[in-house]
């Protein structure tokens, strides 16, 4: 993979951290959506599967009761 796609993935890996600090910053889903290029609910939808993946795989790094409660 070349260094180009390392980045962008890592960069699409890590937009949960973006979007839970719009929240906690008072931005609405609709906001983070058209930051994004994505509906509302494609933007929640996006961020829930995050937080689940953390919840799942490595919640002991991760404060997921803080990303579940900028849902």
């Amino acid at each position: 993979m070349g260094a180009n796609a390392r980045l962008v993935e890592s960069l699409i890996g890590r937009r949960w951290v973006v979007m839970q600090a719009a929240r906690e910053a008072g931005a609405s889903w609709s906001q983070i959506g058209e930051a994004l290029g994505m509906s509302k609910q494609g933007a929640q939808d996006s961020y829930r599967r995050a937080i689940e993946r953390q919840e799942r795989y490595v919640s002991k790094f991760h404060d997921t009761a803080r990303g579940r409660a900028a849902l």
